[in-house]
């Protein structure tokens, strides 16, 4: 079962992301499929303040 999650700052007031799913290992690799949430806040009186994505993720690691 992969996750991944990180917090930041820096030219952003937060900065954050998670992402869960399922994989499966096979002799050659691995597949994923995840969902993920990324989410920016900018600092206040800027054009933009806040701004988020979210959807699926699909992925293939291979192992040699």
């Amino acid at each position: 079962m992969p996750f991944y999650l990180d917090v930041g700052t820096g030219q952003s007031d937060l900065t954050w992301q998670g992402a869960t799913g399922l994989g499966y290992a096979f002799g050659w690799g691995e597949t994923l499929a995840m969902g993920r949430y990324l989410d920016y806040s900018f600092k206040s009186g800027k054009s933009l303040e806040d701004m988020n994505f979210n959807g699926p993720m699909l992925g293939v690691a291979l192992h040699w």
